[in-house]
């Protein structure tokens, strides 16, 4: 329980919430996260810039992605076939940010697994809406919503992203997110 009172999950849940949103507006493909993965793992600068890069390309991908489908959506309705578009570097940046919060597995995985509920809840929500028959304009304006509200939580943890955890420093993720070990 302690894990949905972090406020490395909390400042991260609109980015969360946003990152299976679009599915049901439009699918998916690999480039994008690939990319931005390979910028993310790049080793000639330290964690924090790589962040904020990362911050700086998904944020212009996305926005320049809902601006050219607002031109896009103007020639479709709800009752036309849809379209085969999508972005994934979204995915990719969440899981590097959960990543790049501890060198400690079990506190990532954790991170993980909070990343999946939130996410899938969104992803439920967003298909709900296209399933009544929500028109793809209101549905693009509520994903691109989503990305801006999702950019302050994710600058924020960006700015304090550090290159490396010392053993006090993952002893402490451990305790602070209850993570004991108990004898069978």
């Amino acid at each position: 329980m302690k894990l949905f009172l972090d406020w490395r999950m909390i400042v991260l849940i609109p980015m969360f919430q946003s990152s299976n949103w679009f599915y049901s507006y439009q699918f998916s493909s690999i480039g994008g996260s690939w990319s931005v993965a390979r910028i993310l793992d790049y080793q000639g600068v330290n964690r924090k810039t790589r962040s904020l890069w990362g911050l700086v390309i998904i944020t212009a991908c996305f926005v320049a992605t809902w601006v050219s489908g607002v031109f896009f959506q103007k020639g479709y309705k709800i009752t036309d076939a849809k379209g085969n578009h999508d972005y994934t570097g979204r995915l990719t940046y969440c899981y590097w940010l959960m990543g790049a919060q501890s060198n400690d597995v079990n506190v990532f995985s954790r991170y993980a697994g909070f990343y999946k509920c939130i996410q899938s809840c969104g992803a439920a929500i967003a298909w709900r809406i296209n399933a009544v028959g929500t028109p793809f304009m209101t549905e693009l304006i509520i994903c691109f919503a989503l990305l801006v509200v999702s950019i302050p939580g994710a600058l924020f943890l960006s700015m304090r992203i550090k290159d490396h955890f010392d053993n006090d420093q993952a002893e402490n993720n451990r305790d602070h997110h209850d993570m004991k070990k108990t004898d069978a």
